[in-house]
């Protein structure tokens, strides 16, 4: 089955999108709002209180590093700070969201990638004076429309499985049997849940931020973590940022490998996150 090669048509092709909760469409509105109230967002956030939970165990985690115990919504966007728990909250019901996935993918693998992917763009937004927030859910996201087509095409993406294990480029291989590829329609379903521009912009190009022409720093960020996270979780010294993306972002050797610690030592408290 070949999907529309017209982008706009995308959501009308696939059979199942996994919907968000109305708190959560409300916490992702928010990016877009100055005006929100932390004690509002906190209200918000308390009336689910398995989503609490979730979020409360990453908090503790040394993710953060803090060593008093952090036991309340208040008292985390306190000392986290209003974008870096909203970043948790909207990472936390994402994964909620596609729970799920045919027995075939490798979900946990997905989400352990996507979560590292997150903390390096965090890490990365942090050297290069960004909202850690958006950098981490970015990063969370950058792969998010290989699980639309997971979802609603399990044949067809077995098959770009092997296209892939012939030679054949993942976003080659997703362009011949969908007509599209998993940036294009992870962007497509970011904005349909009405994530900011910047976001939908840089999961777009996450493979190639050259093409985009905007040359943005969080491009750059989005990029670069996807490159390092293989490489964190893998330990595949090929897998490396492109030497024009770290001198934009100032990521010179010795900070590389101060991050790749810091990283490897995060790494494992965020993983909290993939546990219901």
């Amino acid at each position: 089955m070949t999907l529309s090669r017209n982008i706009d048509n995308v959501l009308d092709e696939v059979r199942i999108l996994p919907s968000l909760p109305v708190l959560l469409m409300e916490i992702i509105e928010s990016m877009n709002n100055d005006q929100i109230k932390v004690s509002d967002f906190g209200s918000k956030i308390s009336q689910d209180q398995a989503l609490v939970a979730r979020v409360m165990r990453v908090a503790n985690a040394p993710f953060f590093g803090f060593s008093s115990r952090i036991r309340s919504i208040e008292q985390a966007i306190t000392i986290l700070g209003f974008n870096t728990l909203r970043g948790l909250v909207i990472a936390a019901g994402v994964i909620k969201a596609f729970e799920i996935i045919p027995e075939q993918f490798d979900q946990a693998g997905f989400w352990r990638h996507s979560i590292s992917t997150g903390v390096w763009a965090r890490l990365l937004a942090k050297h290069a004076g960004l909202n850690e927030g958006i950098a981490f859910i970015v990063g969370l996201l950058h792969d998010i429309g290989t699980l639309v087509l997971v979802i609603n095409f399990p044949d067809g993406f077995s098959r770009v499985q092997q296209l892939v294990m012939d030679g054949m480029g993942l976003l080659a291989a997703e362009a011949q049997i969908f007509g599209l590829d998993h940036p294009m329609i992870g962007a497509k379903l970011v904005s349909h849940w009405n994530f900011p521009l910047e976001i939908s912009q840089a999961i777009s190009h996450h493979h190639d931020p050259v093409k985009s022409g905007l040359e943005t720093i969080l491009q750059d960020v989005i990029y670069s973590a996807n490159l390092l996270s293989h490489q964190t979780l893998i330990e595949d010294d090929r897998a490396y940022c492109v030497e024009e993306a770290r001198t934009r972002m100032g990521l010179h050797n010795d900070a590389l490998a101060a991050l790749t610690k810091e990283a490897e030592r995060i790494l494992e408290g965020a993983l909290i996150l993939m546990k219901g």
